[in-house]
């Protein structure tokens, strides 16, 4: 028995090769998966394929389809990567922009995507609000309704 540097012995370090499954993946498997990308719920799913829940699931975990949605993700991937320097590109166009309301819209995905995005806030002035101010601002608001439709 051969030893290497460690006094563990060679055999013990070699490993079995795993048998790959070549069978093909049925057409119906595929859709399942297509389904399943495109977002669809597993109800959606089980309703036009046909399948069973627990059939859909073992077809999701099969070796070959996780294989396949691999390759998909990894396309897709590279598909991004490679549009990412040109969204960059137009941002940066924009908010260059002569126009307001394109620099405006360039800001906003540019934060969105950097996570520093905060919604427009409305803030009053007036931070002591009472209960009176409310009903008055609910009773002006009926009696201009009711003005628009009498009108």
């Amino acid at each position: 028995m051969a030893l290497t540097t460690s006094s563990t012995p060679v055999r013990y370090g070699r490993r079995r090769k795993k048998q790959i499954d070549v069978t093909p993946i049925p057409y119906r498997w595929r859709y399942v998966l297509e389904l399943h990308l495109a977002g669809r719920r597993p109800a959606e799913i089980q309703e036009i394929t046909g399948y069973s829940q627990p059939m859909m699931y073992r077809i999701l975990s099969d070796p070959r389809m996780i294989a396949e949605k691999q390759q998909i993700m990894k396309y897709y991937n590279s598909e991004f990567e490679a549009l990412y320097s040109k969204v960059i590109n137009v941002v940066r166009d924009n908010l260059e922009c002569a126009d307001p309301k394109v620099q405006n819209d360039a800001a906003k995905i540019w934060l969105k995507s950097h996570g520093r995005f905060q919604a427009d806030r409305e803030q009053s002035n007036d931070t002591n609000i009472s209960a009176e101010k409310i009903v008055f601002q609910i009773l002006n608001q009926a009696k201009e309704d009711r003005q628009a439709i009498n009108g």
